[in-house]
């Protein structure tokens, strides 16, 4: 059952309970706890969806700022590694890699390979 729904149907049983206090005088105590309970879910009720909203604000905003920030940071790293150079143990301060490329090995060529038997094509004597 829907909450609105719910509480309608509490609000008409304690009014209703209310109204034949005379009838049921030993559930008039209950029935304003019910109304008094009411009033304090309805209250609840309203928050939740304020704070829902207020999250969904949130959110938009945090998502603004993560990718406006992104940004900066972004900007920041280029402006720092354009001042100190990619290869700067500098940037190791600022949270930067820097670039530590080796020198160029020059590379061996294979070694020519001797004939080798091939066991597939060379019959067994």
């Amino acid at each position: 059952m829907a909450r609105q729904q719910k509480f309608s149907k509490w609000r008409r049983l304690a009014n209703a309970v209310a109204a034949n206090a005379d009838d049921i005088p030993h559930l008039e105590g209950s029935g304003q706890r019910l109304a008094t309970m009411l009033n304090d879910a309805e209250v609840a009720a309203d928050q939740q969806l304020t704070f829902a909203a207020s999250k969904q604000d949130a959110s938009q905003r945090l998502l603004a700022f993560e990718t406006d920030g992104a940004k900066l940071a972004a900007f920041l790293a280029s402006g720092i590694r354009e001042h100190y150079g990619n290869r700067s143990e500098k940037l190791t301060e600022f949270g930067l890699q820097p670039s530590r490329r080796g020198h160029s090995r020059a590379v061996e060529p294979p070694a020519p390979e001797e004939a080798q038997a091939d066991p597939v094509n060379d019959p067994q004597p």
